[in-house]
């Protein structure tokens, strides 16, 4: 993973012009090492592009490449001031400051500087790049070509430094570059570069170009028409150079004055600075630095964001630590890689941010399958056509392996979504359930029943007020497939609700037929009460006037919507007229005769009396006075 991939990403607080105050300073992030290699400072280029205010803006980088002692540094200070005194077009009496920069002939800036702070201006991060002089006799050609391509890879504008005129070999030295061009050309139609400026100082010929932009133009034309030349390799390097570039621009400026070349005390007051020479100074730089020509930098037709520079500092320093400068397929290659990369990145932030805007606010609340499915599929659709739009660069086999990876990680993403999604849903459908249940709990507590409508009312009151827990606030079902789980379930509660209920109905009228058959037991009782048997007429109508009674107060209960009374009427009919005859049977045990007979059986049964029982005369009157003592006892209860 590339370091500005693994960095948290923030907002920028930074929007106006107006705003900036320079408080940072140049740092030097390409530097030669004690073993003579070049080496970069990843920490401070990390720092410098992964400010959290600026970490994600658009970024442009102005860069100023050329041979050793030609004011470089200079031009990036008035830049500076430029850029930090925004209503101000001349300089105020102050000593410039920002790039380290002297007079003499020994070289004073090495490897390549950055200002720290960036500049931002139309939500644009704008940074100014020094780098060493190029072609000096203590560097070596490959180290000079890399500080050279470092420049002209990651710069939005550079501007080649060039004294007097522009000379052949200033043109071969953008050779490397035209052929990286060429190849972004020939597979994408694409000029890898944007804007380069051919900054001619000390111009000496002001009679036939003049000086500032109209002269620069005149001796651009001249340099580059191929008209002009006669060799092919240098008629295919002008050509290329014109592929490579989306804008050549020439600039012509005059001498600045016999102080600033030869004084070595000279301090960069405008005062000892030539006033034309500052006339046109002023001219380049307030067009430079105009908000429409400060472009964000473009590779492979995305723009590049501050972050992201990093990943291409790093990439590019690590192609040009061999021991051979690289071939400019090397770099196209390397340069397709991370577009790739970055358009990947930028795809997978955009389905993300889809999901983010289209999802409900309320992160608490899920969003029905429907609903997530289409928002997936419009977010998915978006960035893959953002990633092909951004990724126009490299080889297109490669590009399509990246996209696949795109897919994957859509799916990746989406399903983790989805999962927390389906368990916001799950969790909403135990409460709907649950809901349903205190519902009637609430509502069925106890042991009494309850009428069959009103139970059918609370199902439907639970049912709604339960399915709504599981509905969108537009009424939609978070899932079909468990709204119909759902219902399902709501019809199966239902069922063993009223199984309950029934059970307890059929308890009730149950004790209602216990005490109504106490009650009859109590009348039959009362009709018999006494010592002497009732005629089976009485008795008969004792029991048709009671069972008539009971029946009819028992028609008269509750049934709770049911048919139970009406059935159990039946069964209680039939369970009075088999009571009857056990008071029947009572009734006849009362009678003399059966009271006689019991009386002697019992008699029979004792020794004494088995003599008598011989006897008929005295079987006779041993009867007669047994009937006179039950009489007797019956009356007088002694």
């Amino acid at each position: 993973m590339l370091p500005f991939l693994l960095r948290k990403q923030t907002q920028n607080v930074f929007s106006k012009r107006s705003d900036f105050k320079m408080f940072g300073s140049a740092a030097t992030i390409l530097t030669q090492s004690p073993d003579g290699s070049l080496k970069l400072d990843e920490n401070k280029l990390g720092e410098i592009f992964c400010r959290p205010e600026t970490v994600d803006l658009p970024v442009s980088i102005i860069s100023v490449a050329g041979a050793m002692r030609t004011g470089k540094s200079f031009l990036l200070d008035y830049l500076l001031r430029k850029l930090s005194e925004s209503n101000s077009s001349t300089l105020d009496g102050k000593s410039i400051i920002g790039f380290p920069w002297k007079s003499g002939m020994s070289r004073h800036t090495s490897g390549i500087q950055i200002y720290t702070e960036p500049v931002v201006i139309n939500n644009v991060a704008v940074y100014l790049m020094d780098t060493q002089g190029t072609f000096d006799h203590r560097t070596s050609v490959k180290d000079n070509m890399t500080v050279f391509a470092m420049a002209c890879l990651t710069s939005s504008h550079l501007i080649y430094n060039l004294m007097h005129i522009i000379r052949e070999d200033h043109l071969q030295n953008l050779q490397l570059f035209t052929e990286y061009g060429r190849l972004a050309a020939h597979d994408w139609r694409l000029k890898p570069f944007q804007k380069l400026l051919f900054l001619v100082r000390d111009w000496q010929f002001s009679q036939d170009a003049g000086f500032g932009f109209e002269g620069g133009r005149q001796l651009l034309n001249r340099v580059m028409n191929v008209q002009d030349v006669q060799e092919e390799q240098f008629i295919l390097l002008r050509k290329h150079i014109e592929s490579s570039f989306g804008s050549l621009e020439c600039f012509l400026l005059p001498y600045p004055g016999q102080t600033v070349a030869e004084d070595p005390n000279f301090s960069g007051s405008p005062e000892q600075i030539d006033a034309r020479f500052m006339k046109y100074l002023t001219e380049l730089t307030d067009n430079m630095l105009s908000p429409e020509n400060l472009k964000p930098k473009v590779i492979g037709g995305r723009e590049v964001r501050c972050g992201e520079m990093l990943d291409y500092f790093i990439k590019y320093m690590h192609i040009f630590s061999g021991d051979t400068l690289p071939q400019p397929k090397s770099i196209f290659e390397t340069t397709a890689q991370l577009v790739y990369l970055h358009a990947l990145n930028d795809a997978k932030e955009l389905y993300a941010q889809i999901l983010d805007e289209m999802l409900p606010k309320d992160r608490e609340l899920p969003v029905t399958d429907e609903q997530l499915k289409k928002v997936h599929t419009n977010a998915s659709t978006k960035s893959v056509l953002a990633f092909k739009d951004s990724a126009k660069f490299g080889d297109m086999e490669k590009r399509n392996q990246v996209e696949k990876t795109l897919n994957s990680d859509i799916k990746k993403i989406f399903g983790s979504v989805k999962n927390l999604n389906d368990s916001k849903i799950l969790n909403l459908y135990h409460k709907a359930k649950d809901s349903y249940e205190i519902s009637f709990d609430t509502r069925f507590s106890g042991r009494c029943p309850l009428h069959i409508h009103q139970l059918d009312q609370l199902h439907r009151e639970a049912s709604k007020s339960s399915s709504s827990i599981f509905k969108t606030p537009k009424g939609v079902y978070f899932s079909t497939a468990l709204s119909a789980k759902l219902e399902k379930y709501f019809a199966l509660r239902f069922e063993e609700y009223k199984s309950l209920n029934f059970a307890r109905i059929q308890l009730k009228t149950s004790k209602l037929q216990e005490d109504f058959l106490l009650e009859y037991g109590r009348v039959m009782e009362s009709v018999l009460e006494g010592p002497f048997s009732v005629t089976p007429l009485k008795l008969d109508l004792a029991h048709e006037n009671t069972k008539r009674e009971i029946l009819e107060k028992f028609s008269k209960k509750e049934d709770y919507g049911s048919n139970i009374i009406a059935e159990q009427g039946s069964e209680m009919e039939k369970t009075l007229d088999q009571k009857i005859q056990i008071f029947r049977q009572m009734d006849a045990e009362k009678s003399l005769q059966n009271r006689v007979k019991r009386t002697l059986r019992q008699l029979g049964d004792n020794e004494t009396y088995k003599v008598v029982w011989r006897s008929e005369r005295k079987k006779e009157i041993l009867a007669t006075s047994i009937i006179t003592i039950i009489v007797f006892k019956s009356y007088y209860g002694a």
